[in-house]
């Protein structure tokens, strides 16, 4: 339980400094651009790159700043790229998932064991179950029926979208933190 609060507490703390607040804006800007594309991998599935640096919010600024950009990340895709009806479940999906690449990534060496239990998590947890739930009862789908495609989907994707992740975060993080004046 410290663990968790001093994680919290680390994370809220960097709202502090203006140089974290304008790395996060700028992420949390290629976190709408970079959702904006998509590479179709087949009828079901769809890659896209905001996670990339939703990763690095909650890696590089904690679980409370990924949290809060996330946030702010799908209200803005939403305002600039408007595509469906707007619901704010989804909203708190970009927070959860945000909130949960920080518990598991802020202040932790970049391996690929943690990357992949971090994409795991946000992956389960939240795409597969919470934004399942959220297109069944927006859409008035059926629950089983959403989850046996959301599945294949999510099994395809959390290990690509962790491979690609770590490979970006581990270059981009040793650069940065080896010039500790940019972070």
């Amino acid at each position: 339980m410290h663990w968790f609060l001093e994680q919290i507490e680390n994370s809220f703390l960097e709202m502090k400094s203006v140089r974290s607040l304008s790395v996060c804006a700028m992420l949390t800007a290629m976190c709408v651009m970079l959702g904006m594309f998509h590479l179709p991998l087949g009828n079901s599935i769809q890659l896209s790159f905001g996670f990339l640096a939703m990763g690095l919010l909650g890696a590089w600024y904690g679980p409370v700043m990924a949290a809060l950009c996330g946030g702010i990340s799908d209200l803005l895709s939403f305002l600039l790229f408007p595509s469906g009806v707007f619901f704010p479940g989804f909203t708190l999906s970009a927070m959860l998932g945000g909130f949960l690449y920080g518990l598991v990534l802020y202040r932790k060496p970049i391996r690929f064991c943690r990357v992949l239990i971090a994409f795991g998590l946000v992956g389960i947890l939240i795409n597969f179950i919470l934004n399942t739930f959220w297109v069944a009862l927006l859409y008035g789908y059926g629950i089983w029926e959403l989850l046996s495609v959301r599945a294949f989907k999510n099994l395809v994707t959390i290990p690509l979208n962790a491979f690609l992740f770590y490979l970006i975060a581990k270059s981009l993080t040793h650069y940065f933190w080896s010039n500790s004046s940019y972070l």
